[in-house]
Parts: structure tokens; sequence; C-alpha cells
């Protein structure tokens, strides 16, 4: 490979990670989790993959 140069690997400074502290309750989510994963097993569906509307319907109020 005369002629060409490489570019060196630029290595990025790692994010910072959110670390639970286990003496604490973990904040609570607006969606219905285990009954949105009930749903997805019943009718076969992968949550990923569901449209926004169809989520919605297991918010929390």
């Amino acid at each position: 490979m005369s002629g060409t140069k490489k570019e060196s690997l630029v290595v990025a400074e790692p994010q910072s990670v959110y670390v639970p502290d286990p003496a604490k309750l973990p904040p609570q989510g607006n969606i219905n989790l285990l009954e949105l994963a009930k749903y997805a097993e019943a009718t076969g569906k992968d949550i990923s993959k569901m449209p926004l509307e169809e989520i919605e319907k297991f918010r929390i109020q």
C-alpha cells in the first residue's frame, strides 16, 4: 500500500453509565411493562417492533 496513509484509531471516552443504587427503589416508568410483555407474548409480537399507538394502550395514568 505505498502512498496511502492509514488513519489512526481514535478511541472515544466511555460514556457515563447509570449505576442504580440497590438501597433505593427504581424510578417509576410510565408504561406497564409486565402487561405489555404478556400482551406481546400472547399475540406473538416483538415489543421493539410494535407501533407506538399499540404501546400507548399500556400507559400508566
